[in-house]
């Protein structure tokens, strides 16, 4: 029984590091709680070579959890992270995105054959988006890497509504590119992310719907790539998930 409350106490303490660990990126201060709970009681019991202290510990630690210690977060540690005073830091901000084309499977696709033949034939911005100087970038990541430095500056210095609102308008624009991407796929009955223009070339032989979908994908790989960075970014600022504003429509309701 002795090997045994070793055990559990070791394992409490392992527990400890990685709720304090999702706290250090977060920055909620009552995970740092649920962490302190944890590890006094396997150091408690370790010392005391008595049992009361994991209880005691398991039973603080749920009642932290309802109380609300648990965060609003779908947290990946494999993904990077950029503290609010490295957003002005060139190198920090470049080495932060850099890491993101690698790390995260949607915001690869910037630097997918498909996206990048499509840019260079200049299938790029639907006529509907706004003209802004990124879509005149020699590369889609290129362009990709532009418009999200830009974005984090600006929110970096922002509180938390207006950084809401700013991805909500993101969200919103890029809304038509992905339903006509999304109709045109369905239309001709393409794969979710093409491999080369030939094979969508192959399907769509009308020249004004090639064009049409083309653009429609690029910018609605190049918005949610946008997209999942800034959420990745507020969750990290704030400590807690953003939300689609349709979803906080129906989740209020």
């Amino acid at each position: 029984m002795d090997v045994f409350r070793m055990i559990l106490a070791g394992l409490f303490i392992f527990i400890s590091l990685g709720i304090a660990r999702q706290a250090w990126y977060v920055r909620r201060l009552s995970l740092f709680f649920g962490a302190v709970v944890y590890s006094g009681s396997g150091i408690l019991a370790f010392t005391l070579a008595a049992w009361w202290p994991l209880f005691v510990g398991f039973a603080g630690a749920w009642v932290l959890r309802y109380l609300g210690a648990d965060p609003l977060t779908d947290l990946r540690f494999d993904l990077p992270k950029l503290d609010r005073v490295d957003a002005n830091d060139a190198e920090r901000l470049d080495e932060y995105l850099k890491k993101w084309v690698t790390t995260d499977p949607q915001v690869a696709l910037v630097t997918s054959r498909f996206v990048n033949e499509a840019w260079e034939l200049g299938y790029r911005k639907p006529s509907h988006m706004p003209n802004a100087p990124e879509w005149l970038a020699t590369t889609a990541v290129g362009a990709w890497h532009q418009m999200i430095a830009s974005d984090i500056r600006l929110v970096a210095s922002a509180n938390k509504s207006t950084t809401m609102r700013y991805l909500d308008q993101i969200d919103e624009l890029s809304s038509q590119p992905l339903m006509a991407a999304g109709d045109a796929a369905v239309r001709y009955d393409l794969p979710a992310t093409p491999s080369n223009l030939a094979q969508v070339e192959e399907k769509i032989q009308d020249p004004r719907d090639f064009a049409e979908y083309a653009s429609a994908y690029v910018a609605d790989t190049l918005l949610a790539g946008r997209l999942s960075v800034l959420a990745w970014t507020f969750q990290q600022w704030y400590g807690e998930r953003y939300v689609l504003s349709h979803k906080r429509g129906a989740s209020s309701n």
